[in-house]
């Protein structure tokens, strides 16, 4: 896991009181830190939620869901920390 900014610290430039605060960070894994970067939650939202689309566009994935090698799914643009599990 690392520690993501919900609001981004570009190369240290948007440095502040909040986005060092405990309330900016959030646990994120490797792969989705990456994949958000210095992008806004929201923005990071948008991206997840056109992604189905683009694997489709890619012709080597057609092919893969054509086979049932793979199943693209669209995402229901909620991340985990904003479900509430009781």
């Amino acid at each position: 896991m690392q520690v993501d900014h919900i609001i981004p610290q570009i190369n240290g430039w948007n440095r502040n009181e909040y986005t060092e605060s405990i309330k900016n960070k959030n646990p994120s894994c490797r792969r989705c830190n990456h994949y958000k970067r210095a992008h806004s939650l929201e923005m990071f939202r948008e991206m997840l939620l056109t992604l189905h689309k683009r694997i489709r566009d890619i012709y080597i994935c057609k092919v893969a869901e054509d086979y049932g090698i793979i199943q693209v799914q669209e995402w229901d643009g909620v991340f985990w920390f904003e479900k509430g599990e009781d």
